[in-house]
């Protein structure tokens, strides 16, 4: 196809090339990608009137096969909590995987929701890259109880916090979330759950989506 002049391009063509893709290695996903990109491009060549019309524009991007959702066993909960109580994140890991709480939800949630007499954790803010906001991502505040671990991994924190925040930085500071989106990796986010997704235990597999509600659900 590169040979090929703008006004030459064919749907057939694409056609060879998601067989040529798919033949060196290339996943549906992969190759989407690619011919999404040639599309973008024959778009961007009609609106500069350097061909008539998109030759692509109907042409159906591949079907890409879902992954079924891997979920862990209490059994596997318990061996990474024990393999991983050394780890700077294990606090986290312990309110995450017994609570489902969200990303977003474990970056917002401050002290003062936090009903130690009843067990009990109110999720009513998020803390994105706009910083901490009153609300969640279903807009909605919830209840969510603590059990023993939960409890008693939160009081340790409690004794020696260093600002409002229950997770926070070494010098008590909330995560900076970067609006920029090139950036995204480097922010307290990503840490996390990168810490979360990376830690392991012997046997355990990898959790694929929402960690702590793939644990959370088993």
């Amino acid at each position: 196809m590169g040979k090929l002049a703008l006004t030459e391009i064919l749907p057939i063509h694409a056609d060879e090339l998601i067989r040529y893709l798919l033949n060196r290695g290339h996943t549906q996903k992969g190759a989407n990608l690619i011919l999404q990109t040639l599309k973008v491009a024959l778009y961007e060549a009609e609106r500069q009137d350097l061909i008539r019309t998109n030759p692509l524009k109907n042409f159906k991007m591949l079907k890409v096969p879902k992954l079924p959702p891997h979920y862990w066993t209490r059994m596997e909960i318990r061996q990474f909590i024990l393999a991983n109580i050394d780890d700077p994140f294990f606090p986290l890991f312990v309110v995450a995987l017994n609570t489902g709480m969200r990303k977003g939800e474990l970056a917002g949630l401050c002290w003062d929701p936090l009903d130690f007499s009843r067990s009990m954790i109110e999720v009513s803010r998020i803390h994105d890259r706009y910083g901490l906001r009153n609300t969640t991502k279903s807009g909605v505040a919830r209840h969510v109880p603590m059990n023993e671990m939960v409890k008693q991994t939160l009081m340790k924190l409690y004794k020696i916090r260093k600002n409002n925040f229950v997770f926070s930085r070494e010098d008590g500071q909330a995560h900076p979330l970067p609006r920029s989106a090139a950036y995204l990796r480097q922010s307290f986010h990503e840490e996390w759950w990168q810490s979360l997704r990376s830690a392991k235990a012997p046997g355990s597999r990898e959790i694929r989506g929402n960690p702590t509600v793939r644990a959370l659900v088993s």
